[in-house]
């Protein structure tokens, strides 16, 4: 008797186990997917995302209207970057900061002087350009390297993002003059 009140028991903790284990059914989703789905569709109130595939031959497919494309930067591109930049926000994980007084110019020649509340700095700049990213990597004199993701670079406005330890950085530029 005492053998199948444990035998029930290690039944009955083995199915719990189970069941906890199972995901949702489809008509229900858990609050973390309900907050995935509205991450993965910025700008819209639903978390229906209409698919494109597949297509018929000769039909044309058409994206969400509301996601930027991203686009790589081109060496033409790089011209922009020939003058004087002057941070107007910081942002550490999120969190704006006060922008700290910092000016970057960038020469053709593949020079950079940096001034900031603490001096001037200066070296030389370099960018590789892939289909993936596009990283700015800014050597100074004494040969610290310091790498940046080129996020946006216009006419007008420049944000590059890079990693202190663990903290995502983002700078934002627009021209000094």
């Amino acid at each position: 008797m005492k053998k199948h009140y444990q035998l029930l028991i290690a039944l009955l903790l083995f199915s719990l186990v189970l069941g906890a284990c199972q995901t949702p059914p489809a008509d229900q989703t858990t609050e973390e997917d309900s907050e995935r789905s509205a991450e993965q569709t910025p700008g819209s109130d639903s978390a229906e995302i209409e698919t494109a595939y597949p297509a018929g031959e000769g039909q044309a497919v058409q994206g969400p209207a509301d996601i930027d494309v991203a686009y790589p930067v081109t060496e033409e591109d790089l011209e922009l970057l020939h003058k004087t930049w002057e941070t107007t926000m910081v942002v550490e994980d999120g969190i704006v900061q006060d922008p700290v007084v910092k000016t970057l110019q960038f020469n053709a020649d593949g020079t950079y002087e940096m001034t900031t509340e603490s001096g001037e700095n200066t070296g030389n700049w370099t960018a590789r350009l892939s289909s993936l990213e596009s990283l700015l990597i800014l050597t100074d004199d004494s040969g610290e390297t310091q790498t940046h993701e080129i996020i946006e670079l216009e006419e007008n406005l420049l944000i590059l993002q890079s990693w202190r330890e663990t903290i995502q950085i983002e700078q934002q530029f627009q021209p000094a003059d």
